[in-house]
């Protein structure tokens, strides 16, 4: 219990130091003072074990120019979907994704809602595009409903609403990808839906891969402004022909030609044999070798991975696992030390002092957790849990 409330004065003082200032009282309460303003409704949705919930509160509800706008705009309140009048809330709007941002009018009718953190300047974006009553969901709902041939800008902002609201129907998705220009396939708002159903696929049969893949050059430019998502969007890509290649792996009859003449038509893009590595990781014939798909992980890790949150996450598996071998643990070190080279924070270094504890290498452990602590307090970090990793190192390397 004291774990709880501490967590959750943190996340309040967090919401309340500056920027949207959040109503303390019920949602009805709220509902009314905003009839009494004249303004909207805004409802961050939480939980209180929810890592990007915090980080909204912690690094984008302070920002000074969204807290203008949301200050002159709505009456703004946080509720706990887990505890209190949160619960009931949580089942009478259907909140089932973290965090969630609703907006109501003041009479109770949700007009819009959000899924997912973004950062300061995307939600003031988007927020200012629903103050516009044609750009609310239920607005765009009706007129894209209404007609077989809707406007093409309709369609486009109901879709990424619809996607905002995690339902993005795959019909109307279809229509619009049959109206897309070279323009269009610039729209990272529209792609980030069209990778999201692509997914849904196993291989690179779908129309959704295959349309990417006919206009990849024309998406790639379009983010060479953005590193961050074009990292993504390789992996996605990896991903893909890696889908398609362990289904030829576990039955060769398979027809894989669209994943074959994209590597041969970009054979300098992507590499063929990160692409087999990633194959034989996903063919089911393998699925029951757990020596065959630690040694394949280690190739990837060792070889192709670059991102240091996804080496993080793998090394942590590993040190999860109360029966991992000196060989996971060996392999997972080597990853988590490479996650540390290319970008050294509290996460990473703080699973490093984690596995060199579990591997018994007290006098490294002990450097990194204090290493690791000292990140944690300049990144604003809860450091409780590496303090009592330290205190633990040092008690076991006194014995």
């Amino acid at each position: 219990m004291k774990k709880i409330l501490s967590i959750t004065l943190l996340y309040a003082q967090f919401s309340f130091s500056q920027g949207i200032q959040f109503f303390e009282g019920t949602f009805e309460d709220a509902l009314s003072k905003a009839k009494s303003e004249g303004k909207l409704v805004f409802v961050d949705a939480f939980t209180i074990w929810c890592g990007p919930c915090k980080w909204l509160s912690r690094e984008v509800f302070p920002d000074e120019e969204l807290g203008a706008f949301y200050n002159k705009n709505f009456i703004s309140i946080q509720l706990d979907m887990e505890r209190g009048e949160g619960i009931e809330f949580s089942e009478k709007y259907a909140v089932r994704a973290f965090p969630t941002l609703i907006f109501f009018e003041a009479n109770g009718k949700e007009i819009h809602r959000l899924i997912g953190a973004r950062e300061a300047a995307r939600l003031l974006s988007e927020t200012r595009e629903i103050m516009i009553e044609d750009n609310r969901f239920a607005s765009l709902k009706s007129r894209v409903e209404s007609t077989d041939s809707p406007d093409k800008n309709d369609l486009r902002k109901y879709l990424i609403a619809s996607g905002q609201q995690g339902k993005t129907e795959v019909g109307r998705m279809k229509k619009y990808l049959s109206q897309m220009n070279d323009e269009d396939w610039k729209d990272i708002e529209i792609l980030e839906l069209i990778v999201e159903l692509s997914y849904e696929s196993e291989d690179c049969s779908d129309i959704f891969t295959q349309s990417i893949f006919q206009n990849y050059h024309t998406i790639v430019s379009a983010l060479e402004a953005n590193p961050g998502y074009r990292e993504q969007f390789d992996r996605f890509i990896y991903q893909k022909l890696a889908q398609s290649y362990s289904r030829k792996i576990d039955d060769n009859t398979f027809d894989h030609t669209n994943a074959e003449n994209f590597i041969k038509r970009n054979k300098n893009l992507f590499n063929k044999k990160r692409i087999q590595l990633l194959a034989e990781r996903l063919a089911n014939k393998n699925q029951n070798n757990p020596g065959k798909l630690l040694s394949i992980d280690h190739l990837i890790f060792k070889k192709y991975e670059e991102n240091p949150q996804v080496l993080n996450n793998a090394a942590w598996e590993i040190f999860k696992n109360p029966d991992a071998s000196k060989k996971e643990l060996k392999y997972a070190l080597i990853w988590i030390r490479k996650s540390v080279n290319i970008d050294e924070k509290y996460y990473n270094t703080d699973t490093l002092a984690h596995l060199l504890f579990k591997a018994k290498k007290y006098k490294e452990a002990e450097k990194w957790a204090i290493r690791s602590i000292d990140h944690g307090k300049k990144e604003g970090e809860d450091i409780t849990l590496t303090e009592i990793l330290l205190t633990n190192i040092q008690s076991t390397a006194n014995k």
